[in-house]
């Protein structure tokens, strides 16, 4: 593993990178799209209720539409490979907070093992920590 952010990996990093970003970008954008539609957006509204009880219930729909925002964003910039270390970090976080949320909230401690929220997080952290990949807006940029 390489610590410098312009060192450029070996093959099979390069290859796990593009896999690592494209992975958590489909997660993301795949799961924003199950909530396109008024029904479907207030089936997510009850559901972000139920993983956030410690929220006012009037912070719901900030907290949904922040997430929301946040998927899209991620997804849109890791498809390219752009700020890649950042977006993962980010990412990472994000669903570190969504796995924290679901262990508390009306999923138990079993859902976000369940859904591997985890391991997406764990992900996020990882390609946080990876070289910059010729395969990447990123590499063109260095």
């Amino acid at each position: 593993m390489n610590d410098s952010a312009t060192s450029r990996p070996g093959l099979i990093e390069e290859w796990v990178g593009v896999y690592l970003r494209l992975g958590l970008a489909s997660a993301f954008l795949v799961s924003v799209y199950g909530r396109i539609g008024a029904a479907r957006w207030e089936g997510f509204l009850g559901w972000v209720g139920q993983l956030t009880p410690y929220l006012p219930d009037v912070l719901t729909p900030f907290a949904a539409v922040t997430a929301t925002t946040l998927e899209i964003l991620f997804g849109l910039l890791l498809i390219p490979g752009y700020r890649t270390r950042e977006v993962g970090f980010g990412s990472g976080v994000l669903l570190f907070a969504f796995a924290v949320s679901m262990m508390f909230g009306e999923g138990g401690w079993r859902a976000p093992f369940w859904y591997s929220v985890f391991t997406a997080s764990a992900a996020g952290f990882a390609l946080s920590t990876m070289g910059v990949t010729r395969w990447s807006v990123d590499g063109l940029r260095s």
